[in-house]
C-alpha cells in the first residue's frame, strides 16, 4: 500500500465508526437491531467485562474476592469516569467541588477515592 493511501485510511478511520458497528452486526449474525441495542445497553460495560453483573457493588465484591475480570471492570470504570472528570475540570479551569450522586456517589467511598486519586492538582 502506498503512503498516500495509508494516510487517507488513517485519517478516515475516525469517520467510519457507524460502519464498524454494521460489520459487527454481520460478523456475529445479529439480524435484529433491538437485540444489538440490548447487548450494547444491558450486557456491555461492567457486566460484559466482569461477567458478574452490571451492579457495581457485586462487581466490586467479586474483585475483592480475586475475580480478575471484575477487577479489570472496576479499573476500567474508574479510569473512564476519571477521564470525564479530568476533561471537565480542564475545560472549566478547575472546580470548587466535585459532587458524586446516586448509588456509587452516596454509598461507595472506595470508588469515589479511586476516581479522585490524581485529580487534586486540577482544582
Amino acid at each position: 500500500m502506498n503512503k498516500k493511501v495509508f494516510w487517507l485510511l488513517k485519517k478516515s478511520v475516525r469517520f467510519c465508526f457507524p460502519y464498524i458497528i454494521v460489520n459487527i452486526l454481520i460478523l456475529i449474525a445479529i439480524n435484529s437491531l433491538s437485540i444489538f441495542l440490548n447487548i450494547l445497553n444491558k450486557k456491555s460495560g461492567l457486566l460484559g467485562i466482569s461477567g458478574v453483573s452490571n451492579d457495581c457493588r457485586l462487581v466490586e465484591g467479586a474483585a475483592a474476592e480475586g475475580n480478575e475480570r471484575a477487577d479489570l471492570a472496576m479499573k476500567m470504570f474508574v479510569r473512564r469516569v476519571k477521564g470525564y472528570v479530568g476533561n471537565y475540570l480542564a475545560q472549566l479551569n478547575g472546580a470548587d467541588a466535585l459532587v458524586f450522586t446516586a448509588g456509587i456517589g452516596e454509598n461507595d467511598p472506595t470508588v469515589r477515592a479511586d476516581i479522585c486519586e490524581g485529580l487534586t492538582n486540577l482544582g
